[in-house]
C-alpha cells in the first residue's frame, strides 16, 4: 500500500527537500513516518518530522555530513541520528 500525503506547510520547510534527496526518497531508501504523517492526514499542524530510512545509521551520517548537514547522533543503539536543516532539528 503507498499512501501520497496531502500537501502540507511543513513538506516546504526550508532543507527538508535536500535532506530527504540525501537519504534517497526518490529509490524509495525513506519515508516520512511518526507524528508528521498522522497529523498531516488529521490536519493538525506538525511540530517537527521523521523520516525512517534503510540506511545504516553511519551512512546515514556520511551522507548528511557530505552534504553539510549537522547530524547529531542521539540515539545510535536504536538507530537514531537527528538532522539539523536551515529550520531546525
Amino acid at each position: 500500500m503507498v499512501l501520497i500525503l496531502p500537501a502540507a506547510p511543513w513538506r516546504e520547510r526550508d532543507g527538508l527537500d535536500a535532506l530527504t534527496k540525501v537519504l534517497g526518497a526518490a529509490e524509495g531508501e525513506s519515508r516520512f513516518v511518526g507524528g508528521a504523517v498522522r497529523d498531516t492526514l488529521l490536519g493538525i499542524d506538525v511540530a517537527d518530522v521523521d523520516i525512517a530510512t534503510r540506511l545504516p545509521p553511519q551512512e546515514v551520517i556520511e551522507r548528511l555530513q557530505d552534504a553539510r548537514i549537522k547530524a547529531v547522533p542521539t540515539g545510535l543503539a536504536h538507530g537514531t541520528i537527528t538532522a539539523v536543516t536551515p529550520a531546525g532539528p
